[in-house]
């Protein structure tokens, strides 16, 4: 009888033992006590030179927001201590952009954030035990500290996992004035005890612990000088009456092309430029400009013999355009616009020409 009583002491120390190792029943995934916090943060910069405005570029911000949370966790031992599992997903961020690099912690995918022009790469700070920025999206990292609770009626308190992080904005191609970044959700934090969890298993009912989200401005102060800001005056030959007395005439010898230079401040080399043109239109043909001879209008083309209609779609080509200087050109002839015999004297128009920056 002495044996068996000794016998059943050590069952049942053995077996608390095993209770103490072990999660107990469940998923193991945890959830927040007070529902998924937020860590906002803004991200604002402005581009002063256009070294720093050019396809390729990533421009680095870090955040780091106030605030904890709690969390419990699907398992009945509520004696267990054992390591969390962080799983992190994209958010809103669902489409996979053209760059990706490689990080102290691993590779990073850069996600589109405003199409054609930006795009992100995000890496949260993990703390615990491991201390490291990982790239996001990532599964299961451990924070390589044993002793968390959590499951039964333990809850984890004061935890900020997600509070800190950093992002890299990449420019796919050069920014032009003012680019704004929406609320996005760049990040959604998952928990668990289980070392097996990952983005592919998480449970529709199981919320993030923690998301991160990001909204700001990027600014690019840009300008640009037509001609030193100095009047562009066109002197058109005199022409012989008999030469411009129908419709549509419009001698050879009367058209003038002029170069057309500029300077521009903070605007890098590849953006999409051109020159637009407005003015006042003939009342009988809307595709030239207006004189002050009733029978004459002006007719605007490019050097691919183009007609850039004043206020239209069609612009002046710029394909030039180096380390801030570039030139276009425009030729200028006189039409006669209606038919009739324009009267003697001179005659004059006025146009504006204007940067176009894309």
């Amino acid at each position: 009888m002495k044996n068996l009583w000794m016998l059943l002491a050590l069952s049942l120390f053995s077996g608390h033992a095993l209770a103490e190792g072990t999660m107990g029943n469940g998923s193991g995934w945890c959830q927040p006590t007070s529902g998924t916090h937020n860590f906002p943060f803004s991200f604002n910069q402005t581009i002063t030179d256009t070294d720093g405005n050019q396809t390729g570029v990533a421009v680095e911000e870090h955040w780091s927001a106030g605030g904890e949370y709690s969390a419990t966790c699907d398992c009945d031992n509520s004696d267990y201590r054992g390591y969390n599992y962080f799983t992190a997903t994209t958010g809103d961020l669902t489409q996979k952009g053209t760059y990706s690099e490689t990080r102290y912690y691993g590779h990073m995918d850069y996600y589109v954030l405003v199409a054609g022009k930006l795009e992100i790469g995000t890496e949260a700070y993990i703390a615990g035990k491991l201390n490291q920025n990982i790239p996001v999206p990532f599964s299961s990292i451990s924070n390589e500290d044993s002793s968390a609770g959590g499951c039964g009626d333990v809850e984890m308190k004061s935890m900020t996992e997600g509070n800190k992080g950093t992002v890299r904005i990449y420019i796919t191609h050069p920014l032009v004035g003012e680019i704004s970044i929406p609320q996005t959700t760049i990040m959604n934090l998952y928990l668990s005890k289980t070392p097996g969890s990952s983005g592919d298993n998480i449970p529709p009912s199981v919320p993030p612990v923690a998301h991160v989200t990001m909204s700001g401005t990027i600014t690019v102060p840009q300008s640009c000088s037509i001609n030193a800001g100095q009047v562009i005056e066109v002197r058109l030959p005199d022409i012989e009456g008999k030469d411009i007395r129908h419709l549509g005439d419009s001698p050879q010898n009367s058209h003038v092309t002029t170069q057309v230079n500029f300077t521009c401040s903070n605007v890098a080399d590849g953006t999409n430029l051109s020159m637009s043109l407005n003015g006042e239109t003939d009342p009988h043909n809307p595709e030239y400009l207006k004189t002050d001879n009733e029978n004459l209008g002006i007719r605007i083309s490019d050097k691919y013999d183009k007609t850039i209609v004043p206020g239209g779609s069609a612009e002046l080509p710029i394909e030039d355009y180096a380390d801030g200087r570039g030139s276009t050109e425009f030729t200028a002839a006189p039409v006669n616009t209606t038919g009739h015999v324009p009267h003697t004297g001179e005659y004059q128009a006025t146009a504006t020409l204007e940067i176009q920056i894309r």
